[in-house]
């Protein structure tokens, strides 16, 4: 049997009628501080799992919030400038062959159904067309 963690009885004793019980999944102790071993009242607080792993998950995303100075902005936008765009590119006939050529070697490796073969050519194809 698991034993309750240490956190869990300093905030059941304090706050007796919110308690965390084992049952409760739903709810989590968490440490303002983040270390671990201060089970101090006034660094605990009872969240829900799932805001407990959004908190948790800003810290890891470092796009998330993220403030570029105005020279900062400035070095990206000239860096960016003359770039074209990958969206929309086109081919030129000699890597559209090369790409075949690949294509076929892979089904030679690959024993594959036929009826297989022609879904996948059918789907490959749909994609094309989307995107030309």
């Amino acid at each position: 049997m698991r034993k309750q963690q240490e956190s869990h009885i300093v905030w059941n004793e304090h706050n007796p009628d919110d308690k965390i019980g084992r049952g409760n999944y739903k709810d989590v102790i968490h440490h303002r501080d983040g270390n671990h071993d201060n089970n101090n009242i006034s660094n605990l607080q009872k969240m829900t799992h799932g805001k407990h792993k959004s908190l948790h998950a800003k810290g890891h995303k470092w796009w998330v919030g993220k403030k570029h100075t105005k020279e900062t902005k400035k070095k990206i936008g000239a860096k960016s400038k003359g770039r074209k765009p990958n969206l929309g590119r086109k081919f030129s006939d000699e890597v559209k062959n090369n790409m075949s050529k690949s294509r076929k070697k892979w089904w030679e490796k690959n024993t594959v159904s036929e009826e297989t073969r022609e879904k996948l050519r059918d789907a490959a194809n749909k994609r094309w067309r989307k995107t030309a």
